[in-house]
This record gives structure tokens, sequence and C-alpha cells, in this order.
């Protein structure tokens, strides 16, 4: 995990456009992940705290929201637990700021609602189930 000191932090944070400190210290988005993660079987302080940190950081410039879903399969959670807070938060916390977030990384960021995973997911069982495909066993 990357570990920044706190001068390094405060010197990022002070830069930083009024929307993002205030998201930095939400009451609401500390609430979004507390629940995220409670919601989906993480109890683990620690872990939770790691999460929040990395939002964090994600805020602060030091890592995309992309780079943030990677950091979640870092935390030996299930995968399937690692994508779905990853969706909540990026849908509840990063969303909401998505103007300001595409200016700070220069990166289109997008909801994946349910019609999305939907597809996604028929996608995939195409692929399994495809009869025109040789099995590579």
């Amino acid at each position: 995990m990357l570990n920044y000191s706190k001068e390094q932090i405060w010197d990022l944070y002070e830069e930083l456009p009024q929307e993002l400190k205030d998201s930095i210290f939400s009451e609401k988005n500390a609430d979004y992940i507390y629940n995220s993660c409670a919601s989906n079987g993480v109890r683990d302080k620690k872990k939770i705290s790691e999460i929040a940190k990395n939002v964090g950081y994600v805020f602060l410039g030091l890592i995309s929201p992309k780079e943030f879903q990677k950091t979640l399969k870092k935390l030996d959670l299930k995968k399937e637990t690692a994508e779905n807070i990853y969706k909540e938060i990026n849908d509840y916390v990063f969303l909401p700021r998505k103007n300001i977030l595409e200016k700070l990384y220069r990166v289109e960021i997008s909801k994946m609602g349910a019609a999305d995973r939907e597809k996604n997911n028929r996608a995939a069982e195409t692929r399994k189930n495809d009869p025109y495909r040789e099995s590579i066993n």
C-alpha cells in the first residue's frame, strides 16, 4: 500500500479545490464508505480504514479511481466483494464529484448501473456458451 508523510499529504491538500477538500472530510462520504463495507461483509476496522484512506488518496490526486479499484483487490477481499465496494463508492462518492475528478485525472468517470452490469454478465455468459468456440483444454 502507498504511504505518504503527513507533510506530503497536507501540502497536496492545501492545493486542492475547496470541493475536494470538503469531500475528504465529509461525514456523508464516511458513512457511504462504512455502509458499503458493512453491507458487503467487511467488518475489519483496519480494512475499512485502508479503504477510506485510499478514497482520500483519490481526492488528493495520488491514485486514480481505477487504481483505487486495484487497491481494493490487494486488501485480501474476495473479488466480488472488492468489485461491489468499488461500484458503490464509485457511484456514491466519486460520481457526484465527476467533473472535478475528471479535471484532476483527465479521465471519464461513469456510473456502472444495473443495465451495464447485466450487459457485462450476458457477454461473459455468451463467451462461456459459444458453440462455435473450440475448447482450449
